[in-house]
């Protein structure tokens, strides 16, 4: 009973998931800037999901003195002549990246590309904007099913008297080597018994979940004005 249980929530939540990645996690509204910095990439990898999706996961990190906004990665894959299939621009899941932060993205393509061979810019621009940190981890888990799907959940606990608007729930995935395997997000729901408390979870996909080593979960936090 608990496993069927255990599944209905995965499954709708990868439904939840699936429809969210579509559109990204909501972005914060920067003002925008007509200087453009280029974040360096860190890692990357890629894998096809359990539905046969595939999947172009990496990490970029500011490695300049200033914050940065509008963050963009642009990706054009190449067939084996040189000539390019297929381009894709995303944003990073975190909206104001800090000096030495790192911030995932990816990249979901419903078919797998015939060459692997791509190119990878990064756009970003420079914000004086400082993102809230008033919100902290309080625990994080990850559970496992007797089908293979990984449950990432926890609570985070809001450490101030101001009022929240929402908070996105930003996770990497590392393989033993530490490079980035996977990314995912989710939004944390407060609880009705303390508004200063809130909740998250998200599904992983059993392709990853057999990937993954560890994780490391970072936090998008938008006030009310």
């Amino acid at each position: 009973m608990l496993n069927k249980l255990f599944l209905t929530i995965l499954v709708s939540i990868s439904v939840i998931n699936l429809f969210a990645g579509c559109l990204g996690p909501p972005k914060e509204q920067v003002p925008k800037s007509n200087q453009t910095i280029r974040l360096s990439l860190v890692s990357y990898s890629y894998y096809v999901d359990s539905k046969g999706c595939f999947h172009f996961v990496g990490e970029i990190e500011n490695d300049t003195s200033t914050n940065t906004a509008q963050n963009k990665v642009i990706v054009t894959f190449f067939d084996t002549n040189g000539s390019a299939l297929i381009k894709k621009e995303t944003s990073t899941y975190i909206d104001i990246i800090r000096p030495n932060q790192k911030a995932p993205f990816e990249i979901a393509l419903s078919e797998y590309p015939s060459n692997l061979d791509f190119k990878l810019e990064t756009r970003s621009t420079p914000t004086v904007v400082q993102p809230p940190n008033i919100v902290v981890i309080s625990e994080a888990h990850i559970t496992k099913n007797s089908v293979g799907w990984g449950l990432l959940e926890g609570e985070l606990k809001n450490n101030s008297s101001q009022e929240i608007k929402y908070i996105n729930v930003i996770a990497s995935f590392y393989d033993s080597a530490g490079r980035i395997v996977g990314t995912n997000y989710a939004a944390a729901i407060a609880k009705v018994t303390d508004p200063n408390l809130y909740q998250f979870m998200m599904a992983i996909d059993p392709v990853l979940q057999s990937a993954l080593e560890s994780y490391s979960i970072q936090l998008v936090v938008m006030l009310r004005n």
